[in-house]
């Protein structure tokens, strides 16, 4: 068995890491992001200043639908955790059971459904933070379109649960992943154009 030891050296320098070296490469990074952020001119029309963080960036007053788009995804969620709560008290599928075995599924329409609806949710909860995380980034640039395809990425994500539930089973889920899809291809490449603008701006 590994024994750790430590001694007044190894204390000392730790504790300059810790109070010294990290504080200043953080106040570093958040200058150099506060500088970069500050340079391109898309954050400085019809603005709001964000005072009450450690620094400030101005935003377009646009952003707002942005976040609005992004909140939305939230609602998703509860959506589906709601949807599958159902098929789980139908199917009588007990926890800690993440799914329905292979025989249950094949004996019982609502365990069989229930499976479908976890993996849906599992499916959302993979691509949510990708999505979501595209939505905010493509929005400093390109506010009102990438909230209409946040918007659209959740209504496809909602498309791909019912789908999925119904009794088309998996093959229901198709049209909502190719419209969720697109969305969310479009978000990241805008997202990706965004973040070039802002690393060649002087």
């Amino acid at each position: 068995m590994l024994k750790l030891t430590t001694t007044p050296t190894a204390i000392a320098a730790a504790s300059v890491i810790f109070t010294k070296l990290i504080p200043f490469l953080f106040h570093t990074l958040i200058t150099q992001l506060t500088k970069n952020i500050n340079s391109v001119p898309l954050f400085t029309q019809h603005h709001k200043k964000l005072s009450k963080m450690p620094f400030a960036f101005e935003i377009s007053n646009s952003y707002g639908f942005v976040l609005a788009a992004a909140t939305s995804a939230f609602f998703v969620n509860v959506l589906h955790m709601a949807r599958t709560g159902k098929f789980r008290k139908a199917s009588g599928v007990a926890y800690p059971n993440a799914y329905a075995s292979h025989e249950q599924a094949e004996k019982d329409p609502n365990a069989y459904k229930f499976n479908c609806a976890q993996r849906a949710h599992n499916n959302y909860t993979e691509s949510l933070v990708p999505a979501v995380g595209s939505l905010l980034i493509a929005g400093l640039n390109f506010p009102v379109a990438s909230a209409l395809l946040g918007a659209t990425w959740s209504f496809g994500r909602v498309v791909y649960l019912y789908g999925y539930t119904s009794n088309a089973g998996p093959k229901g889920r198709s049209f909502g992943a190719y419209f969720s899809g697109a969305a969310d291809l479009a978000l990241k490449v805008m997202a990706a154009y965004t973040s070039y603008l802002v690393i060649t701006s002087n």
